[in-house]
């Protein structure tokens, strides 16, 4: 009114570091950014991306009309759809350890699904944007129809558990469960139609690899999560007494953080995903303290 002007500060992001070190063995963190891990993401063949490429050209010839379609349905965007999953399977240990494990766990469990039913001449189950369905379960509800919100917990993530032995035992369950109560949710496609000992050849590889990084990780511990105890430091010493929003690319993180972060005393949270009705009034209900949002 005096015509004095304003302006809004500069945003200024800064970096809020947390211990990472090779020699301690505690460290989840470190050895997830190990180098093997890296070569091993890398080199993975993702078959379950590509099923055209184990289409068998002269069984197709025989396919039915609903069968040709199919076929002629999936993707052919190849080593860059590949590329997209690394891609994911790195932003997601961005967002957090946990969201990682998740995911490498899906890949395992659902590559264990397709091969079981290769290896059983049963149909395989092909969802219509499958390059998605192991980063996050918003996703997952609404995407090829791998998961949704009754299954994502109970089903696709192994709670007891992770060896190769339980996941199978894990996958022949799930696969079971799909064809019998969620059958109208996929696309189906019979197992001679594919070069399956390619098919299964190339899953069991990849499982491998997975494998070994969930025997080098082991049980996520959210005890020893040093990214997870700087957040924390970060709102009950640096910003007791005001309001932070933390924003997330994956819901799987934002619900692990408000989990966990509760245990740390961080007692006021709300969590804001795309299942979230009103977000506004969620915000609004936190006097002090934090909301979570995945963005």
């Amino acid at each position: 009114s005096n015509g004095t002007k304003s302006y809004f500060p500069d945003r200024l992001p800064k970096r809020v570091l947390f211990p990472m070190s090779q020699k301690d063995k505690k460290d989840q963190y470190a050895k997830l950014y190990d180098e093997e891990v890296v070569s091993l993401i890398d080199t993975l063949a993702l078959p379950r991306y590509t099923m055209l490429d184990y289409i068998d050209s002269k069984r197709a010839e025989k396919a039915t009309s609903v069968e040709k379609q199919l076929i002629e349905n999936l993707s052919r965007a190849g080593n860059r759809t590949k590329g997209f999953c690394r891609t994911n399977l790195f932003k997601r240990l961005e967002s957090s350890g946990y969201a990682f494990m998740l995911s490498v766990e899906r890949l395992i469990l659902r590559n264990y699904m397709v091969s079981y039913a290769a290896e059983n001449g049963l149909e395989i189950p092909i969802g219509g944007n499958s390059v998605l369905v192991d980063f996050d379960d918003e996703i997952n509800s609404e995407v090829s129809g791998y998961s949704d919100k009754e299954t994502d917990e109970d089903i696709f993530t192994v709670s007891e558990g992770k060896t190769e032995e339980d996941f199978v035992k894990q996958a022949e369950k799930l696969y079971k469960e799909i064809s019998l109560h969620q059958k109208k949710r996929f696309q189906w496609m019979r197992a001679e139609l594919f070069d399956t000992d390619k098919l299964i050849k190339d899953i069991y590889a990849d499982n491998e690899k997975l494998l070994s990084i969930v025997s080098m990780i082991g049980i996520w511990n959210p005890q020893e999560d040093r990214k997870l105890e700087a957040l924390a430091q970060l709102l009950t010493t640096t910003h007791k007494f005001e309001k932070v929003i933390i924003f997330t690319q994956y819901s799987d993180s934002a619900k692990y953080l408000a989990h966990y972060l509760r245990e740390k005393s961080v007692e006021s949270i709300g969590v804001a995903t795309g299942d979230s009705i009103d977000v506004s009034s969620l915000v609004r209900s936190i006097s002090f303290g934090m909301s979570i949002e995945k963005r």
